[in-house]
């Protein structure tokens, strides 16, 4: 096997493994210990390329940082506001939640801060979703970098059909550091998993923020975080793979990961559960059985990163199953939609789209030289839909699961018979 390159088998897959901490929940953690007047401790963080960069970023801001086995300590930033970061540089590398959660933190401070990362971030358009929050940043098209030129101003913002969660939950963070209230007005959400996610995370750490409606909310200035022990909960994200393969060719216990989950991806229990899998849950684990598979029809627009382990799952069921949610694919580290089919399509699978829904009718996969377009969930997908086709899978650019799943690979070798 080449360097970047991984041979992905068929097989069955039988075993107990651990899903590691979640990556959004981590990085939400990070950031609310940045901000806390003392030392917080995260248990059970992913170690994951996007949960670095974000470590990285705020000993970048002065947080003080300390990894230990399984848990990571952050002395935060008591003045966060009130220091000069003039002239910094800010790298968000290829992750998509730093750089939209950064612009709205670093405008609460106000600096002349610049903020940059990898060229396939940078292209992504977010300019109509900066312009909702009071055109706090600039985006410079010829250096590819965000700086902020404006102090983000306490408020009633209103958002229209945003294109992501993200930059709102950066604004979560942000606002509790002003000195007055603000209002959060969000008409057409999506991803509002992820709002709730943030959330949640904030209330560990004694932010308040109060909901009048299910897209309103209320946020209070002047608040204080307050340092805390965090635990981190498994990844569904990334146990959406695992619970695909255990569907499709064999049986897993999946630890580390609840029923009752805060993550929006925990729909793929219900999804299994749908088309026919035989799922058993305990305390804190989940057993997936293999059966015969129906089709489905599922709504991704809130869950799209479900969306690669659900082609997967699609090309195994008996008949035409539909994904609906296309448009959210457009601009994440690939564009996911043409990614899936193309790649998908050398492997055999009968796979198409109109408008916002993907159809992809059940078939036998075969053995292909494929690539993840530099993508860590379409390699992911590439490699468990190996298991059930008739010939190997060279996946080109495999190391892209570094980005959220750096030992993907490894434990699903693991867990093959």
């Amino acid at each position: 096997m080449a360097n970047n390159q991984y041979i992905a088998t068929n097989g069955k897959v039988q075993r107990s493994i651990d899903i590691i901490g979640s990556k959004s929940i981590s990085q939400r953690a990070i950031w609310a210990a940045t901000f806390s007047n003392g030392t917080s401790e995260i248990l059970n963080p992913s170690n994951c390329q996007d949960v670095t960069t974000l470590l990285d970023i705020i000993k970048n801001l002065g947080a003080k940082v300390e990894k230990r086995a399984n848990k990571i300590l952050i002395k935060g930033i008591s003045n966060f506001v009130g220091r000069d970061y003039n002239n910094l540089l800010i790298d968000c590398n290829e992750s998509g939640f730093c750089l939209r959660s950064a612009l709205p933190i670093l405008a609460a401070n106000g600096s002349n801060v610049l903020i940059c990362g990898k060229q396939s971030l940078m292209a992504r358009n977010i300019g109509n979703e900066i312009n909702e929050i009071g055109h706090c940043v600039n985006y410079n098209s010829t250096e590819y970098n965000y700086s902020i030129v404006d102090v983000l101003k306490p408020g009633v913002l209103n958002f229209e059909n945003p294109e992501s969660s993200q930059l709102i939950s950066g604004l979560l963070y942000a606002l509790p550091l002003l000195q007055t209230d603000s209002i959060i007005k969000i008409d057409n959400p999506v991803s509002m998993p992820y709002i709730s996610m943030t959330i949640d995370v904030l209330k560990s750490f004694h932010i308040n923020i109060k909901s009048t409606t299910l897209t309103d909310y209320i946020i209070s200035g002047n608040q204080e975080y307050i340092p805390t022990k965090y635990i981190v909960e498994g990844d569904f994200s990334g146990a959406a793979f695992f619970a695909v393969a255990a569907a499709i060719s064999g049986e897993l216990e999946l630890n580390n990961i609840r029923n009752n989950s805060i993550q929006g991806d925990q729909a793929i229990l219900d999804i299994l559960k749908s088309v026919g899998a035989d799922l058993e849950y305990t305390e804190n684990s989940i057993i997936i059985k293999q059966n015969k598979l129906l089709p489905f029809k599922y709504d991704a627009t809130d869950t799209p990163d479900l969306f690669p382990p659900l082609v997967v799952l699609a090309c195994n069921c008996d008949g035409f199953s539909i994904i609906k949610g296309v448009n959210r694919l457009l601009e994440k580290e690939s564009n996911r939609r043409d990614a899936l089919i193309n790649e998908f399509s050398k492997l055999g699978a009968k796979i198409s789209y109109k408008d916002d829904e993907m159809f992809v009718e059940g078939t036998l996969l075969s053995g292909a030289e494929v690539d993840s377009n530099n993508d860590h969930r379409i390699a992911m997908a590439l490699a468990i839909s190996a298991l059930n086709s008739r010939g190997n899978i060279l996946i080109n650019n495999s190391d892209s699961i570094h980005k959220s799943y750096p030992g993907f690979y490894t434990q699903l070798e693991s867990i093959k018979r």
